[in-house]
């Protein structure tokens, strides 16, 4: 008899001016350039994450989503605004080509403007990709 228990694993995901990257947000020239006190927010990650900041610490590594990803993670929607003063908006669009790369399935809409909150439609971005991702079954690659 087949288990009406619905999966507990996630199975759509929509995130708004996320850092998944947290290297390449204090390495890379460009990131470095699109965020204003860049220096304390270098400090107040070290805090948090629990070293130092180096480019090669495991810390750091484990802390960055893009180092997590694989074929099999649920449909994801990465929205960012340009003119965001907190997060690169370089971020969503790097973690959204390793996605591709890894043959997840994701979408990634810009803006100009809407600084680290997202566009004014974000609230609609994100009810029509999920019920577009919740309308059809999981793939059967999604361990149960």
């Amino acid at each position: 008899m087949r288990s009406s228990r619905a999966s507990s694993r996630v199975q759509a995901a929509a995130a708004i001016a996320g850092v998944y990257d947290f290297v390449a947000r204090f390495e890379t020239q460009e990131q470095v350039l699109a965020q204003p006190e860049v220096d304390r927010k270098l400090k107040s990650n070290a805090e948090w994450i629990g070293a130092p900041f180096s480019t090669t610490d495991e810390s750091w590594l484990r802390a960055s989503a893009i180092n997590h990803i694989t074929s099999t993670v649920p449909p994801i929607l990465l929205i960012h605004s340009k003119d965001d003063p907190l997060v690169p908006w370089m971020q969503s669009r790097d973690m959204h080509a390793a996605l591709r790369e890894a043959g997840a399935e994701a979408e990634i809409e810009l803006s100009e403007s809407g600084g680290h909150v997202g566009p004014a439609n974000s609230k609609e971005l994100v009810l029509a990709f999920l019920r577009k991702a919740l309308a059809e079954p999981s793939p059967a690659t999604y361990p149960e």
